[in-house]
Order: C-alpha cells, then structure tokens, then sequence
C-alpha cells in the first residue's frame, strides 16, 4: 500500500499504528497527558487528604470513617459505568463532562465542609472520586483509538505517566499549599484543576 511504501505501520484494515515516538509528535498526546495530570492531581488529593480536611473542617470522625470507605466503591463504580457509557456515547464528550463533573464536585467539597454538613461531604467525595477514577476506563480506549492496538500498552504507558505528576501534586504539593493557603483554598485548586481537564477534554479529536 501507499502508507507502507511510505514507511507508515498499518494494519490489516489500513488503519495507522502509531509507535510510542510518533506518538509523542502528535498534540492530541500533549492534550491527554494534561488531562491525566490534571485529573489525577484532584483526584489523589481527594484520596489522602479526605480524612484529614474532614477533621480540621469539625466534621464527626464517622463522616470521615464514611467518606474514606466510600473511596474505593466509587472508585470501582466510576471506572466500571463512565467506561461503559463511553463504549455507547461519544468518548470524549464523556471524557470532558466526566472531568468536569469531578471538578464540580470536588469544589463541593468545600462548600459542604465549610457548612459543616457532613451527608453532603460525603455525597461530594463519592462523586468526585467516582467521576475521577474514569480515566483508568476512558484513556486506554482513547489511545487505542487514537494510535491504533499494535503499541497501545506502550502508548497508554506514556499517557499514565502523567500520574506520577499528580501525585506529586496530591502528596507533597497539597501538603505545602494547606500551610500556605489553607485547606478549602487547596481543594478549590484541586477543582479547578479537573475543571482544566474536562474543558481540554473538549478539544480531543482523533490524529
């Protein structure tokens, strides 16, 4: 064929496979990997930091025994219903309005803890973590749409790197910034954030 003539990897339907470096000279990688970055960061926040804001907010420690239970199952449930939707709907308008819904909720957070309100703390976390663990769904179909199933576990490699920066940011960053700012004004940065995400999310299109 043409595109193997010209040293382009197809398969056996002529659809391209992208190597992990011809992946790297595509925008549509640079978009995702700010996206996983940025989700992440929320998210892992959420996950070490639940009990904790709980406490200093003057929630009960049962609201914060609740909350921190909650993680896993919505954790769980994330991944399982927002990857199934994005089978039967538009991938990445799932992936945007998945994030944004994160984002939403985590700047819930803030306000429930503000007034003390410990169901609607909770309520907000069970969200937040179930709309921000759908990436571990939405991302490695996104790359094997994107770049083709031959190098899909390399690429998705590339793209789940962007992990390891948002837990710097959800360990030692968030740490510092509640010295610095406070505790709501850190979650409202962790909001905003997976909001950053799930507007980029509007901007993804395949290569």
């Amino acid at each position: 064929s043409d595109a193997e003539s010209d040293g382009v990897d197809v398969d056996h339907a002529g659809t391209r496979q992208y190597t992990w470096r011809e992946v790297l000279r595509t925008w549509q990688f640079w978009v995702m990997y700010f996206i996983f970055f940025a989700v992440s960061a929320a998210g892992l926040m959420i996950t070490a930091r639940t009990v904790l804001y709980a406490e200093d907010a003057g929630l009960t420690a049962r609201t914060a025994t609740i909350a921190a239970t909650l993680l896993p199952v919505g954790s769980a449930g994330g991944r399982l219903i927002v990857g199934g939707l994005s089978d039967r709907f538009d991938r990445e308008r799932v992936t945007a309005v998945s994030f944004l819904a994160c984002g939403l909720a985590t700047l819930a957070i803030v306000v429930f803890a503000e007034f003390e309100s410990g169901a609607g703390y909770v309520l907000a976390v069970a969200v937040a973590v179930f709309f921000w663990s759908s990436q571990f769904s939405l991302f490695p179909s996104l790359v094997g749409d994107y770049y083709g199933a031959r190098h899909s576990s390399a690429n998705y490699s590339l793209v789940y790197s962007g992990k390891m920066w948002g837990g710097v940011f959800g360990g030692g960053v968030v740490g510092w910034l509640v010295g610095v700012i406070g505790w709501d004004a850190t979650f409202v940065v962790g909001g905003v954030l997976a909001l950053a995400a799930g507007l980029a999310g509007f901007l993804l299109r395949p290569p």
